[in-house]
């Protein structure tokens, strides 16, 4: 079976731009999942570094946690002590906070370390 040279120009005009719209869809899919995936390190990146003062010792930890619980009462719903820090977690302990009451809203990590002089946070 022929079929007629204007149709077959047809098919392959159609086929260009099918492939060029697809291609396009795809790049900007494939470039949202790269932000997505690697969002804590763009944001880490992007972030200034930390004014925090040095964390405190592990013995020292306990005060703290007192301190955060008086002065950040929502803290008590979930923080973290971390025993080894870095550039990524600067503070012996943190906690999240939700932006709204939707558990699935993204939330904010505070730092907390204990002031050199004053033994606050």
């Amino acid at each position: 079976m022929k079929m007629p040279t204007d149709l077959i120009k047809m098919y392959k005009e159609i086929h260009g731009w099918v492939g060029i719209i697809s291609g396009l869809a795809l790049f900007i899919a494939f470039f949202a999942g790269a932000l997505t995936m690697f969002e804590d390190h763009i944001q880490r990146w992007a972030s200034p570094p930390t004014t925090l003062a040095a964390p405190p010792s592990l013995e020292q930890t306990p005060e703290l946690v007192a301190k955060v619980l008086a002065v950040h009462p929502e803290a008590k719903k979930g923080y973290e002590v971390h025993l080894v820090t870095d550039t990524a977690r600067p503070a012996r302990v943190s906690w999240d906070v939700r932006q709204g009451k939707d558990e699935h809203a993204p939330a904010i990590t505070h730092y907390a370390s204990l002031r050199a002089r004053s033994k606050s946070c």
